[in-house]
This record gives structure tokens, C-alpha cells and sequence, in this order.
């Protein structure tokens, strides 16, 4: 059995529950949802910790973390409607963040897992140096500095330097007017790769990839214009891709490129925490079902995915430790 932490209203976590309910009515005995939404209203929220695992009763449900062998968690922050319980939910977030980050379940994903992606260009840099393609990138402090490297005629993107998701837009000449705010506000900024896109999401070692042909820039928003197919990773690049995510631990993990007109593939990041449902709808929900039948694999079929708790790997071990 499997559980999944998260809000109900969360998009990915809302998506995922949807499709299981509706495509997997017969399989429902196979996981738990821990509703995050549900800590913040109940009467009663109970933690306590045993020789055995974690143990979590909300009202009258009861989770008992011994039960699951694999966990698919988005542990996101959204602040409660009552703002009496703010520290509630911090702090049951909190302690949801250490256990999925030490225990030895397989988890999807750990909180650390992928985190160089919290800040782009060091996560750029970190795919660079392991041998992917990337675009030309730099965070620019100056708005002098960035006029002595760029020029607003469509050979650069802005983005947003931190995981936070924004619009990536051109450099045109309004937003060129507007560089001297980078004395104020440091931005990152990308050379403009031309060609279609492509989001590959990895599970464990299985992709499944989606290629976008767009007319805009970030193809996310203005859609209608979009054209949407199945299409393969070249092998070496997607073991490239499989053995980067295995060193971060990262088992579902959403993977952009950009394919250029000569058939390089560039990389733009590895997202650690893939908002995957506006693919999966694309792809006739073989996201969800792949999610699905990974998690309810056996405890044998996952033990690949498994990996030692902490404890056991502490640099100073039990014999060293002088105070109870």
C-alpha cells in the first residue's frame, strides 16, 4: 500500500486522486490520501512516533506510516484559511519534511531531493558540469552590466531566478527600457534557443516524454496555438537524464528541453516537484497510471528505489554519543 500527502486543491495532488478515482476504482484499497487541508480543520490532530513508525491520527482517521511502503508527496505550503492555525500547519509540514527526508521508504520526491533547482543558475551550472547542453545564462545585478551583454532583438528570455514559477518572456525594446530596475532586483536571463519544446517525465528509470510546437515563447500560457505529440529521448541523452536523477535522487522528475533546427537537444532544468497534470491530460493520463503502478509496486519490486535511514549512516555513531 501507498500513501499521498497533500492538499486537496493542489494541482498535481488534486489531478493525480481525480484520475485514480476514476480510472482506478478497483485498485482504491491500494493507497491513502493524507489531506493536508484536513489537519487544518480537524478537532484533533495526534503525532507520536514508536518502535514501529510514524503514527498520525486526524479525528477519527488513523495513518499508520508502518502500513506504506512507498509515499508520493507534495508537501506544499498554503496558508490556512484561520490564521489560528498557521502554527499548526508549520509545524506538521515541518515534521512531515524530516520523516520523508530520513525515512527509509521510497519516496516521491524527498525535500531535498533535486533541490539545486531552487536556484536556477546554480542549477544550470550543476547540469552543465554534468555534461548536458544548456543555454547561455546569467543573473544580472546591473542594468549597465546586462546592456554590455544583451540587445532586445530576440536572442533573450527573461526568467525568474528562484523555483518559483513565472512567464518567461523575450527581451524586447519595452522590457529593455526597463533594466535599470536590475539595480534593485537581480534577474536571470537565458539566451533564446529556438526550436520546439519537449517535457520528458521520469519515473525511476521509464519516460515519458511530450514534444510542443508553439507559437509563443513560454508555451504554457496561450495555448490554443499549441500542437502536442508522443515523441522518444535520444538513448544516450535519456541515460544521461536517468543517471543524473538516480545521483539526486529524484524518481518523478519533469525534464525540459528545447530541440533545436539542426536536432540538438539543450536542456532547460529538471523540475524536482513536477506539476505533471497539464501533460498528463495531453498524454490520455499515462503520467497518473505510470505513477500509479510505480507506487503500488511490491516492497521487493521497489527495493532498487529503497535506501538505508539516516541513523545507520551517522558519522558519529552510537558509541560516541556520551549524553541520553
Amino acid at each position: 500500500m501507498f500513501l499521498i500527502i497533500g492538499y486537496h486543491n493542489e494541482k498535481a495532488i488534486e489531478h493525480f486522486v481525480k484520475v485514480l478515482a476514476e480510472q482506478k476504482q478497483a485498485d482504491a484499497d491500494k493507497y491513502h490520501f493524507l489531506n493536508l487541508s484536513d489537519v487544518e480543520t480537524a478537532t484533533d490532530v495526534q503525532v507520536s512516533y514508536d518502535a514501529d513508525d510514524l503514527l498520525v491520527k486526524i479525528d477519527d482517521r488513523q495513518f499508520d506510516f508502518a502500513n506504506y511502503h512507498a509515499i508520493y508527496a507534495r508537501c506544499l505550503y498554503q496558508t490556512p484559511a484561520d490564521k489560528a492555525h498557521v502554527l499548526r500547519m508549520v509545524n506538521f509540514i515541518f515534521l512531515m519534511h524530516n520523516y520523508l527526508e530520513f525515512c527509509d521508504k521510497v519516496v516521491v520526491n524527498r525535500p531535498c531531493a533535486g533541490n539545486s533547482n531552487y536556484t536556477k543558475l546554480h542549477h544550470v551550472t550543476k547540469l552543465q558540469a554534468y555534461g548536458f547542453s544548456v543555454p547561455e545564462t546569467y543573473i544580472f545585478g546591473s542594468g549597465t552590466r546586462a546592456k554590455h551583454v544583451m540587445q532586445p532583438n530576440g536572442d533573450w528570455i527573461s526568467k525568474g531566478t528562484s523555483s518559483i514559477r513565472t512567464r518567461a518572456v523575450e527581451l524586447d525594446e519595452k522590457l529593455y527600457a526597463e533594466l535599470y530596475q536590475l539595480n534593485h532586483v537581480p534577474s536571470l536571463f537565458q539566451r533564446h534557443i529556438r526550436g520546439y519544446d519537449v517535457r520528458l517525465h521520469l519515473l525511476g528509470s521509464q519516460p515519458l516524454a511530450l514534444k510542443i510546437e508553439s507559437p509563443n515563447v513560454d508555451y504554457r500560457y496561450n495555448t490554443s496555438g499549441n500542437q502536442y505529440q508522443r515523441v522518444d529521448i535520444p538513448p544516450d541523452l535519456l541515460k544521461k537524464c536517468i543517471d543524473y536523477c538516480r545521483e539526486e535522487e529524484l524518481l518523478f522528475a519533469g525534464i525540459d528541453f528545447k530541440v533545436t533546427p539542426t536536432g540538438e537537444w539543450v536542456m532547460l532544468e529538471i523540475n524536482n516537484t513536477p506539476g505533471y497534470n497539464f501533460f498528463d491530460t495531453k498524454m490520455n493520463y499515462a503520467i497518473s497510471m505510470a505513477l500509479f503502478d510505480f507506487l503500488s509496486q511490491t516492497p521487493d519490486q521497489l527495493a532498487p528505489f529503497r535506501r538505508e535511514p539516516a541513523a545507520t549512516k551517522t558519522f558519529i555513531p552510537p558509541e560516541r554519543r556520551t549524553m541520553s
